[in-house]
């Protein structure tokens, strides 16, 4: 396996181990759950749920998550390590990210504005508001254009110009801790992320 590859699966890997440390109550609710084979009640913070039902190795469960939280699992998984086309990532009411474009050979600092929607498939999706690329006045199509033929194929991000959005690709986080992340839900108001968990029960027995 390739040093890059190794590298991008133990960012996986950290994404998903702090995801679980910051919500120590999931942990410990799934762990009730295996060992009882009891549904979960509407007071507890996890519960089975989801259209695909796990397989006999795997619990699936919801849990709430704050801004923060998903600042951080957005952090991990689009920030390239060798790479400034992304830098950082925010999120408040909007989700903003900043970093990098070459504009005819000369680096230029950009900054991306963004509304997140939760998606069928349980990706994110960012309706782009606005694109900042340096001092240059460019619609955001054309910027856009230029983030996507730049931005590295192996970054679990999807840009489309046309439409003026970009895509998480939440399926394409595949760790040894968590087999799959969606997004089933966006409250606004309160700042809350719904997201639904496919875990491996051995992980919680190690």
């Amino acid at each position: 396996m390739e040093k890059g590859q190794i590298d991008r699966q133990n960012r996986w890997k950290w994404a998903f181990l702090i995801l679980v440390t910051l919500n120590l109550l999931l942990i410990i609710s799934l762990s009730v759950s295996l060992f009882s084979n009891s549904k979960t009640t509407a007071d507890q913070s996890v519960e089975q749920t989801g259209p695909v039902s796990p397989t006999s190795d795997q619990l699936q469960a919801t849990v709430i998550l704050g801004n923060t939280d998903i600042e951080t699992l957005l952090s991990q998984a689009l920030i390239a390590s060798q790479n400034e086309s992304i830098s950082s990532v925010s999120v408040a009411e909007m989700i903003s990210m900043t970093g990098q474009l070459s504009v005819l050979g000369i680096p230029v600092d950009y900054v991306v504005e963004a509304e997140p929607f939760p998606m069928e498939d349980g990706n994110l999706q960012l309706k782009v508001n606005s694109i900042q690329l340096g001092n240059l006045s460019l619609p955001i199509k054309q910027t856009m254009a230029i983030m996507a033929n730049q931005f590295q194929s192996d970054l679990p991000l999807d840009v489309n110009p046309d439409d003026q959005y970009l895509i998480v690709r939440l399926d394409q986080l595949v760790s040894e801790q968590v087999d799959q992340i969606k997004v089933l839900q966006i409250d606004k108001d309160n700042k809350e992320y719904t997201i639904q968990l496919t875990i491996p029960k051995q992980n919680l027995l190690q």
